[in-house]
């Protein structure tokens, strides 16, 4: 599903943001965010959030079940709030969501696989602020206070907007 949202939102971006044509479209880089959204934002992140992130935060959906005045006394609550947040957008999306993105765009135009690491490095300055100015508020608010039935598809709205982002500022496959 993760990835027929990815390579459905860059479907959409060439043609009505680009206004490409479809003998214009380059299957190319929707079969990337197709790749890219079935392992990174399908399996990786189902494993991170519904396996790794409830045994490194015990209690996270409580938390978030928990009026504002409980949320400000439950110090372990805020603290796993944060730490939710620190995995996300401290590790996850910086050094974990580039470097597979770039390197499968690598493997999609046919390239050496090393030529992703070097667009993560070359774009790092750029690309980071760019996914914390969505992700850091989107996952406070996900982790802080959405309840379980809402999680995935809060994200799945979330990322859909991200991709949009993603498809118009580095979809391009170079030649």
């Amino acid at each position: 599903i993760a990835g027929c949202k990815s390579g459905g939102v860059d479907v959409g971006i060439q043609h009505f943001a680009e206004g490409k044509s479809w003998a214009e479209h380059d299957w190319r880089r929707s079969k990337a965010f197709f790749v890219f959204g079935s392992l990174f934002c399908g399996a990786w992140q189902y494993g991170l959030f519904v396996k790794i992130m409830p045994r490194l935060c015990p209690g996270a959906l409580e938390f978030a079940a928990k009026p504002w005045r409980q949320k400000l006394a439950d110090k372990q609550g805020l603290k796993n709030l944060f730490y939710q947040n620190f995995v996300e957008n401290g590790i996850n999306n910086p050094f974990l969501h580039f470097p597979v993105f770039y390197t499968v765009q690598e493997w999609i135009a046919k390239r050496p696989l090393s030529g992703g690491i070097e667009k993560f490095k070359q774009n790092f300055w750029e690309d980071v602020p760019r996914i914390w100015a969505i992700w850091v508020p989107a996952q406070l608010y996900n982790f802080g206070f959405s309840p379980a039935w809402m999680r995935v598809p809060f994200v799945a709205f979330v990322s859909a907007f991200w991709t949009c982002i993603l498809s118009v500022t580095r979809g391009e496959i170079e030649e």
